[in-house]
């Protein structure tokens, strides 16, 4: 049980050591969401380490760089525009006590539609 606590916690600091960002488009199989626009879903997700809530350590969660890295993801499907549905950010400060008192992950979500046509 020690071993499987250990592994977890070494592989969630692996994946926030490098700063990590996640990519999800999803394209609707041909139907129009709405308007009559075709449109493409994208989901992007970034985590970080902060220090004392305000300074990023290892990679960069703020609300503004993964809205533009959303913008980006939809402008490589063929987006002309797009429209902001969801955005979340999360501190994990009680992730791991008493080391995510000082260093704690980020946790950024937003979900967006590219629109297309």
């Amino acid at each position: 049980m020690k071993k499987i606590a250990t592994s977890l916690v070494l592989g969630l600091i692996i994946m926030v050591g490098h700063g990590c960002a996640f990519t999800k488009v999803v394209d609707y199989n041909g139907l129009r969401p709405y308007g009559g626009k075709k449109a493409v879903q994208v989901q992007q997700t970034n985590i970080d380490l902060t220090l004392l809530f305000k300074k990023p350590l290892i990679g960069d969660a703020s609300l503004q760089t993964t809205l533009d890295q959303t913008g980006a993801a939809a402008k490589a499907k063929g987006a002309k525009e797009i429209r902001t549905f969801q955005a979340k950010s999360s501190t994990l400060w009680y992730a791991f006590p008493p080391i995510s008192f000082v260093v704690h992950p980020v946790v950024t979500t937003v979900g967006a539609d590219g629109i297309i046509e």
